[in-house]
């Protein structure tokens, strides 16, 4: 009886370590269309927490993709919902409008483990 109460106490340190515990590996990857104009420079990636509040400007976007790339990427994304747009920009640093928005709620985190497990009876055969 004494190594059954050991195992279970040890079992229950382990699993108040892995409540602690943030599984974060969200990867979110973005593709989008390209406008066609001669001028083209490139896109600011811009994300936010809530649906359509966003600082526009270079500063706050949190990529500067080159032209030529329409794909993009985000590694280690916190679980959350979050929201993206694209805004273009020309050689000459003019803005383009918004891209539609998109979003994702991400959640890796994995349910809670079962709790008091108990044998509540044994039958015997004969």
């Amino acid at each position: 009886m004494k190594n059954f109460k050991t195992t279970i106490f040890t079992l229950l340190a382990i699993l108040f370590l892995l409540a602690g515990t943030v599984f974060a590996d969200n990867t979110v990857t973005l593709t989008w269309a390209a406008p066609l104009d001669a001028d083209l420079a490139g896109f600011e990636l811009h994300q936010t927490t809530i649906e359509g509040e966003y600082l526009l400007g270079s500063e706050n976007a949190i990529e500067i993709i080159p032209v030529g790339t329409e794909t993009v990427t985000i590694t280690e994304v916190p679980d959350g919902t979050y929201y993206w747009i694209i805004v273009t920009f020309d050689t000459s640093d003019n803005k383009g409008p918004r891209s539609n928005e998109v979003s994702a709620t991400l959640d890796s985190i994995p349910p809670g483990a079962a709790t008091i497990l108990q044998i509540i009876g044994i039958v015997k055969t004969p």
